[in-house]
């Protein structure tokens, strides 16, 4: 599966991606067994996971939190 559509799983659990502040996201891995913190530069986003420190590409966790961003501007529109 993708790192988009795993992206998107997680968008779409309750409760799976939550706002700590203006610039700090919680977001939950795929199993739910762990947590990740994205934090949002502005201009950039930063995670903690293995995945986002080895490439220093958008993981999965950088993606459901622009997924939830877009939710809450726009409605659900990633059914």
């Amino acid at each position: 599966m993708s790192r988009n559509l795993k992206a998107r799983d997680i968008a779409q659990r309750e409760n799976a991606v939550v706002r700590k502040d203006a610039h700090t996201w919680q977001v939950e891995s795929t199993d739910g067994k762990n947590s990740y913190t994205v934090i949002d530069w502005g201009d950039r986003k930063q995670c903690n996971c293995v995945d986002y420190r080895r490439r220093k590409q958008d993981c999965k966790h950088i993606k459901a939190v622009d997924y939830t961003v877009l939710k809450e501007r726009f409605g659900d529109l990633i059914n």
